[in-house]
């Protein structure tokens, strides 16, 4: 039987041979639907939790879904509930690791930096990196967990 609700958005991403189908719905059509969300049918299958129920996506969300489409095609695993990303501040000092790591992956030496650009990106390992740059640490990605705020200066 076909979907009676009507959808607010579909899309079709090639990735080589296949297509994926997705499609939008305003949570709203359903009773327990929160405001301001979607839900999402990939290739005529609802895109649920892993244990069935509904799942509700909010802009960004959908943008993550288009991502992981991308990443893994038609195969897409539900998204965890991922943390938000860190507030960081272009010229915010920070130390920063730097030099020869442990066995156990700990920076051995840290060294004064600064944050080189405003917002941070989420990595496919799930930490967020923040742009910054040190005496010896090149301006790069750096991991937020790695970092120390050692100076918040609000503007």
């Amino acid at each position: 039987m076909s979907e009676k609700r009507k959808k607010i958005a579909a899309f079709c991403l090639k990735i080589g041979a296949t297509t994926v189908k997705v499609e939008l719905f305003e949570a709203e059509l359903w009773e327990d639907g929160e405001p301001a969300s979607f839900r999402a049918r990939i290739n005529g299958r609802w895109h649920d939790t892993p244990n069935g129920e509904k799942l509700w996506l909010d802009f960004e969300e959908v943008a993550g879904l288009v991502r992981n489409i991308l990443l893994f095609g038609s195969d897409v695993p539900p998204p965890p509930s991922l943390p938000s990303c860190p507030v960081v501040r272009k010229g915010q000092l920070v130390s920063l690791p730097c030099g020869p790591y442990s066995s156990r992956g700990e920076p051995l030496a840290r060294e004064l930096g600064r944050i080189a650009s405003d917002g941070c990106v989420l990595g496919h390992d799930g930490d967020w990196y923040v742009v910054a740059s040190g005496y010896k640490t090149r301006l790069g990605f750096v991991a937020y967990s790695d970092i120390k705020i050692i100076h918040d200066r609000k503007k």
